[in-house]
C-alpha cells in the first residue's frame, strides 16, 4: 500500500529527504509536466497528477472474534444462539449462531467491554461481560465458551436487569436480557422456573421482602406478556435473607440486589 524514495526539494528540509507514496484504490495512469521526464525534480506541482481521482483507502477496524461452544459436562459442541450488547446503546450490535461443530465466528465494530448472551436449546443462558478493550483489529481473538446443561434446582442471576429507584418498575434496558429468557423458554417448551427478587440490607426487613417480592412479579408479568403460559412460571421475594456477596461495601450490596431464576421442572 505504500513505497519510499528519497530526493532535493526547494521545501524539503535538508539534502535527501526520505518521502512516502501511499496507494489509493485501484491503478491509474500519471500524467507528467512532460512526456519525457520520468524522475521527480524542481517542477511547480502539476494541479493534475492523477488522470482519475483516487478512491478513498477504507481499512476495515472491525474486530474478528472467533471460537467455539461446548457442553461443559462432556466438551460436545453446541448449537447456540450469540448477542453482543452494548451496554451504552442498550441494544443488541451483533448476532451469530455456532455451527454443526460448535464453531462460531463474529465481527464486532470496536475494542470496548460488551454484554454477551449466549440462548441454546436444553442448556442454561449464559450471561457475562465480553472485554474488549484492549485488543486490536490486527490480532485474532480466541474465546471459548462452556454451556450447562439444564437441570432441576440449577439457579442463574440474570444480570442486566434494572428497575426504577426503590421501585418495582422495569427499565427499558432489561428487555433484552428477558427476551433472551423467553426465547429459551420458547426453545424448551417443557422448562418451568422460578423469579427470585432479592435485595441488600438497607431498610427495615419487611420493606425489602415487599420489594424483592414486587420486582420478581414485574419480571414473570413480562415474561407472560411475551407469550409465556403463567402456569410455567413461579415468584419469591427473599429480602435480604441470602446474600451473594457481604453488606459492608458498596459493591457487595450492588452484588445483592439481583434477580435470578431457578429451574423448578423440565
Amino acid at each position: 500500500k505504500s513505497a519510499y524514495y528519497s530526493t532535493i526539494l526547494e521545501q524539503g528540509t535538508g539534502g535527501k529527504d526520505i518521502y512516502k507514496i501511499v496507494f489509493l484504490g485501484a491503478e491509474k495512469e500519471i500524467i507528467f509536466p512532460q512526456p519525457s521526464m520520468m524522475v521527480r525534480g524542481f517542477v511547480p506541482p502539476h494541479e493534475n497528477a492523477f488522470s482519475v481521482l483516487p478512491d478513498k483507502f477504507v481499512v476495515d477496524t472491525s474486530l474478528l472474534v472467533r471460537g467455539s461452544i461446548t457442553n461443559s459436562e462432556n466438551q460436545q459442541p453446541v448449537f447456540a444462539k450469540m448477542d453482543i450488547i452494548d451496554a451504552e446503546l442498550s441494544r443488541v450490535i451483533a448476532t451469530t449462531t455456532s455451527d454443526s461443530s460448535g464453531s462460531y465466528f463474529i465481527r464486532i465494530p470496536q475494542p470496548k467491554q460488551y454484554g454477551i448472551e449466549i440462548v441454546a436449546r436444553n442448556y442454561m443462558l449464559y450471561l457475562d461481560l465480553l472485554d474488549l478493550s484492549k485488543e486490536s483489529y490486527h490480532n485474532e481473538i480466541i474465546r471459548n465458551f462452556s454451556l450447562e446443561p439444564i437441570e432441576v434446582g440449577a439457579k442463574m442471576i440474570l444480570k442486566n436487569i434494572f428497575f426504577e429507584f426503590g421501585k418495582s418498575t422495569l427499565k427499558q434496558e432489561s428487555f433484552i436480557q428477558l427476551d433472551n429468557v423467553v426465547l429459551l423458554m420458547k426453545s424448551t417448551p417443557g422448562l418451568r422456573i422460578e423469579i427470585s427478587g432479592h435485595t441488600d440490607n438497607v431498610g427495615s426487613a419487611k420493606a425489602n421482602q415487599r420489594l424483592s417480592e414486587e420486582r420478581a412479579k414485574a419480571v414473570v408479568n413480562y415474561i407472560v406478556s411475551r407469550g409465556i403460559d403463567l402456569v410455567r412460571l413461579e415468584y419469591k421475594g427473599y429480602g435480604f435473607a441470602q446474600p451473594v456477596a457481604s453488606n459492608s461495601t458498596p459493591e457487595g450490596r450492588a452484588q445483592n440486589r439481583r434477580v435470578e431464576f431457578k429451574i423448578i421442572g423440565k
